[in-house]
């Protein structure tokens, strides 16, 4: 899949990411940060954007 373009104004707004789009921004879910309430917590860079991000793995 090819990497979608940001625009400004998305930055400012909530996103909704698929699972693909998180396993692949956090390489695997392999730098964890953390534990949190459910479940662990990694490291993940945004591709499009370059923005360091915490994604928290909870089970569905």
């Amino acid at each position: 899949l090819a990497s979608k373009k940001i625009e400004g104004w998305e930055i400012d707004y909530p996103h909704r990411f698929s699972y693909r789009e998180l396993y692949r921004a956090t390489k695997g879910f392999k730098d964890e940060l953390g534990k949190g309430s459910f479940d662990s917590v990694y490291k993940g860079v945004m591709p499009g954007t370059g923005l360091e991000v915490a994604v928290k793995k909870v089970p569905p």
